[in-house]
């Protein structure tokens, strides 16, 4: 049964659903265009959640980069809160991954440089995807990629039993940062940490923690050190070992300080820190105008000469006057009150 939506699009059938949303494949109404629809369920919404992400649909419409799904609008409806964006031809990155185990390093490089390039926009643009993995990157038949649903969850997820339901049911939890575990705020890291798990997976066709279940595979990703991808795939060279390592450190400090220095890295084929980040500005010690020299009284019968600025000369001055009336000023008060106390006995 059709569902309308703002008298605008059609909801049709169910693609996917998780603890906090569900999502439609839907169509424009008169058109019947194609599109996206991810409501979030009515339950979990405050008033409080429901400005925040009007404040975000707000953003995420000014999201326009190629490698990014376009959101073509978001409200509060009957459902929820629901977001709208383009419907993209093509198979989400775990489907592709399921065809074929595992891809070429070559391959793999260069879909997480495609990734990282729509991070690297959004970041700029002050925007953390905060939940990405395999199922929100789109591969088109031409073989071109999308990045989809820079929807930011957090709030929703700060919650312990939100948390925690993700967790055990779930195995978007397996692209979670260690951070993102721990409840602390999201951030850029957390981004890069994920991409960082997604690139280990297409090197060698498994995360690099195993477990009986989701929630012992979470606890160890806060715990135990990934191996080398090189050590589950010989073909992958030491540069993306490098690259991926540095990627997954437990600590945000220590991963890639930007996705654009990811990029660069991926691009590079090497580990590079963005020169502008390590580079220490440089500080002129040239006066603002010409000096002149001043004669100043050190100590008894001796003279020195140092070089001043008028400006500062004339501060000096303004400043010895206003300490001189606030001395004067306190000395007059209790010159006062002292007055007062003798002529009261």
């Amino acid at each position: 049964m059709e569902k309308l939506l703002k008298s605008r699009y059609k909801i049709e059938e169910k693609i996917s659903e998780n603890p906090f949303c569900i999502t439609y494949k839907g169509s424009f109404i008169g058109t019947n265009a194609p599109l996206i629809i991810k409501i979030y369920r009515r339950n979990l919404l405050d008033t409080y959640l429901i400005k925040k992400l009007h404040q975000k649909a707000a953003v995420l419409s000014e999201l326009n980069h190629p490698r990014i799904a376009k959101l073509l609008d978001g409200d509060y409806g009957w459902q929820g809160f629901y977001f709208v964006r383009e419907y993209v031809e093509g198979q989400n990155l775990r489907e592709y991954l399921k065809e074929r185990k595992k891809i070429n390093p070559e391959e793999a490089r260069e879909i997480a440089v495609r990734v990282a390039e729509a991070l690297s926009f959004a970041h700029a643009k002050r925007v953390v995807h905060g939940a990405l993995h395999p199922n929100n990157i789109l591969i088109t038949q031409d073989g071109s990629l999308k990045v989809t649903d820079f929807i930011v969850e957090g709030a929703m997820r700060a919650a312990l039993a939100g948390r925690a339901k993700l967790v055990v049911e779930g195995d978007q939890a397996f692209y979670f940062s260690p951070e993102q575990i721990k409840g602390e705020k999201l951030g850029r890291s957390s981004d890069i940490y994920a991409l960082g798990l997604i690139l280990y997976q297409m090197l060698t066709g498994a995360l690099p923690f195993k477990g009986k279940n989701s929630l012992e595979i979470t606890l160890k990703s806060l715990k135990d050190l990934p191996s080398p991808p090189s050590s589950l795939n010989s073909a992958v060279p030491k540069y993306l070992d490098d690259i991926v390592l540095k990627a997954l450190e437990k600590d945000p400090w220590l991963r890639f300080s930007s996705a654009e220095e990811f990029l660069e890295s991926l691009q590079g084929k090497a580990i590079i820190l963005r020169k502008k980040e390590l580079e220490v500005p440089e500080i002129s010690y040239e006066p603002e105008e010409p000096l002149e020299v001043v004669e100043v009284i050190a100590e008894p019968d001796e003279r020195i000469k140092r070089a001043v600025t008028r400006e500062e000369v004339r501060k000096s001055q303004a400043a010895r006057w206003i300490i001189g009336a606030i001395i004067l000023a306190v000395t007059l008060g209790l010159g006062y009150a002292l007055l007062q106390v003798i002529l009261t006995r």
